[in-house]
């Protein structure tokens, strides 16, 4: 059909078959992949299960900030660095800290490690993981 168009001059159908085509492979990307990808995107279930682990604990974002975290976990989320941290850690007093994959490393290279690592059902376009000092109460 392309073809033949081609060679008769008549480009504009040329152009309609393949907006046709495109349009129709958007539709179906949309519709099959982006609800599958958004569902991993969002940080809610994460956000229930670190309410559930945390409890009443004192929670931290290092290094950075989630608005999303913040506004689903409906509490106060303090935001820490590395002295404030190493502080705390020496306190002996549980915490629960929430991190960026990357930052992960860091604290490994600062040789401050943390039993307890939870990274079940974070948002999967930004790899969060909730740690703690200690693995139970």
């Amino acid at each position: 059909l392309s073809f033949k168009n081609i060679s008769k001059g008549k480009w504009h159908r040329v152009f309609a078959s393949w907006a046709v085509h495109l349009a129709f492979l958007f539709l179906l990307i949309g519709s099959l992949f982006v609800p599958a990808i958004y569902e991993q995107k969002d940080a809610g279930k994460f956000c229930k299960n670190v309410e559930q682990i945390a409890k009443n604990s004192p929670l931290y974002y290092y290094g950075f900030w989630d608005e999303e975290c913040t506004f689903l976990l409906h509490r106060r989320i303090y935001r820490i660095f590395s002295e404030e941290l190493e502080k705390k850690l020496a306190s002996g007093q549980r915490i629960f800290l929430i991190v960026r994959e990357k930052d992960l490393e860091r604290l490994k290279k600062r040789n401050m490690n943390f039993p307890f690592i939870y990274r079940k059902d974070a948002p999967l376009l930004r790899p969060l993981i909730l740690l703690s000092n200690r693995t139970s109460s």
